[in-house]
């Protein structure tokens, strides 16, 4: 959808139609969200689904376990990549290199938190990935 979303902005943006470009934002935002909703089912029963298809029980586990961690994450993805894709289509590519860049060092101080500080371990590393990519979202928002 993102990869759509490209064409229809680069599309709209070249047309001087900016109007559209909201339009073809909001409507890739629904489609995503609706998709990432669609998608839920296997992430909340992956260790079941995993077990039935012969994985050992302890690698199903923490598959699972980081599988119903990395929904926010998917969500974000809903957000982040029509929003990626709106920038640069309008050449605003500096936006998104600062989004990246002050996600990644908040990523690093979080994680160094979560993992070593508070001794989270897998589950503070994918909760510092849930802030990462939600931070992004937000910047480009």
């Amino acid at each position: 959808m993102a990869s759509a979303l490209e064409t229809l902005c680069g599309q709209a943006f070249g047309a001087k139609t900016y109007d559209m470009l909201g339009v073809y934002l909001q409507r890739s935002w629904i489609v995503l969200f609706l998709c990432a909703i669609f998608f839920l089912p296997m992430y909340i029963f992956a260790s079941p689904i995993l077990k039935f298809f012969g994985q050992p029980d302890d690698i199903a586990e923490m598959s699972g376990t980081i599988a119903v961690w990395v929904i926010p994450v998917h969500f974000s993805f809903a957000f982040f990549f029509p929003l990626n894709r709106f920038l640069q289509c309008q050449l605003k590519n500096m936006v998104i290199a600062f989004s990246a860049g002050l996600a990644l060092v908040v990523h690093i101080f979080v994680c160094l938190l979560f993992v070593y500080g508070l001794k989270l371990g897998v589950i503070g590393t994918m909760a510092t990935v849930n802030v990462a990519w939600w931070l992004n979202v937000f910047i480009l928002f």
